[in-house]
Order: C-alpha cells, then structure tokens, then sequence
C-alpha cells in the first residue's frame, strides 16, 4: 500500500510512501521551514506551498 501526500488545488504528487508517518517525516525534511522567519507579516502556520491531502 502507498501513500500520497497531494496538492489540494494543483494535484501534484509532492512525496509517496509506505505509510503516513513516512511520509509526513519525508516532507518535514523536503520542506524543513517553508515560511518561517521570513519578516513580520508573514505568517509562520504555511508548512507547504498549499494545502496537502494525504491519500492511501
């Protein structure tokens, strides 16, 4: 069984594994701080570049 982590909007296939907690620790290292510490304004709870849907 795989498991998917996709675009909410787009459908891109951002990373594929065995399980979720795979997946999950593969895209914490892919995107390690994506938005975060940037400036002031931005807002630090945008992990991904858009909303993520896990698929089995």
């Amino acid at each position: 069984m795989s498991v998917k982590a996709v675009g909410y909007y787009s459908r891109e296939v951002y990373m594929i594994g065995k399980s979720k907690a795979e997946v999950l620790r593969k895209l914490q290292e892919k995107f390690p701080s994506f938005g975060q510490g940037k400036g002031k304004g931005t807002p630090s709870n945008y992990l991904y570049p858009e909303p993520l849907m896990i698929e089995e």
